[in-house]
């Protein structure tokens, strides 16, 4: 109710010509990277959970330069359509770009170990990236089944990391350092707000420098201040143990009462007892959703520890 009423107010204070959707609550299974066996998950009839997350990869939606294939996400869209649920969707850019983007002329950042990504601050990258974003709100904001979508681009995989070595702040500091990749946190953020101007639109929490929250915490908050209530963020490491003092700790409860925020769980599938640990604490940081991965959601030990958490998510 009070989300709704912010909403309102949002509206008329003129930030936005749309009526925007509510926020993503509950429990949303988290399914595997453009799973061929999709329409299989057990997920899709599980009474006790909210939603289903759909994740895939760039290099997969647009494989070579303008030609989209919508396929896969369209199939979990009529998938939720036919079975009463919400879904959030997640296209991921940097390790995952298709390689057309660097015979463009796309700076390649390399992250050491694990390959390279398209410099997010790159002018030929976030042209590109742009263009497929706006696609992809043009097919899906005005989906009612899609209740939330994860912005990507900013890091290495969803989450907003970027550097993991020595080497790789090097690089980030040749190029121009933390003040260009908080510039483009902001500007791609932006396209998703021109794209997604009723759905909610989260970044997953990571930072250019490992350990350092003051630079992602630049880019939350202007995109706080800018966006307002249809931006929020959600942290892919929750557990039973997450510290209370990290920067998701919180900052996910101070907005969690105006902004979409959330949660993924982390736990390895097995453990009753650790889901319920992790649920309990993401309900504790006032979480409007929580990710579970898709064997916690269908395991029959799991599903009363599932519906009360559902329960308490949604007020019902």
């Amino acid at each position: 109710m009070l989300r709704r009423l912010l909403i309102s107010l949002f509206f008329v204070c003129g930030f936005a010509n749309a009526a925007l959707k509510d926020t993503a609550y509950g429990i949303y299974s988290l399914t595997k990277v453009a799973d061929p066996l999709l329409e299989q998950d057990a997920s899709w009839t599980n009474p006790n959970i909210t939603g289903v997350v759909i994740r895939t990869w760039w290099k997969y939606v647009q494989p070579t330069q303008g030609t989209y294939d919508w396929s896969y996400i369209d199939k979990g869209v009529a998938l939720a359509q036919q079975n009463n649920k919400k879904i959030a969707i997640s296209i991921v850019a940097g390790l995952t770009s298709p390689a057309w983007i660097y015979s463009l002329g796309a700076q390649k950042f390399t992250i050491q170990g694990d390959g390279v990504m398209p410099c997010p601050w790159n002018s030929v990258f976030q042209s590109y990236w742009q263009q497929l974003v706006l696609a992809f709100g043009t097919r899906y904001d005005s989906v009612a089944s899609v209740s939330c979508v994860t912005a990507g681009g900013l890091g290495r995989k969803e989450e907003c990391y970027l550097c993991k070595t020595i080497n790789d702040v090097q690089e980030l500091n040749n190029d121009g350092g933390v003040a260009i990749w908080i510039q483009a946190g902001e500007t791609i953020a932006g396209f998703y707000s021109q794209a997604f101007p009723t759905t909610p639109f989260v970044y997953a929490d990571g930072t250019p420098i490992p350990g350092d929250n003051t630079d992602y915490g630049t880019v939350v908050t202007y995109c706080v201040n800018t966006f307002g209530p249809n931006f929020g963020i959600k942290s892919d490491g929750l557990y039973a143990g997450y510290h209370l003092k990290s920067y998701g700790g919180q900052e996910i409860p101070a907005l969690s009462p105006n902004h979409p925020v959330g949660f993924q769980d982390v736990r390895r599938f097995g453990d009753p007892t650790k889901l319920q640990g992790a649920l309990n604490m993401g309900i504790q940081l006032k979480a409007h959703f929580i990710e579970v991965k898709t064997q916690d959601v269908t395991a029959a030990d799991d599903q009363t520890i599932i519906a009360d958490a559902q329960s308490q998510l949604t007020g019902q």
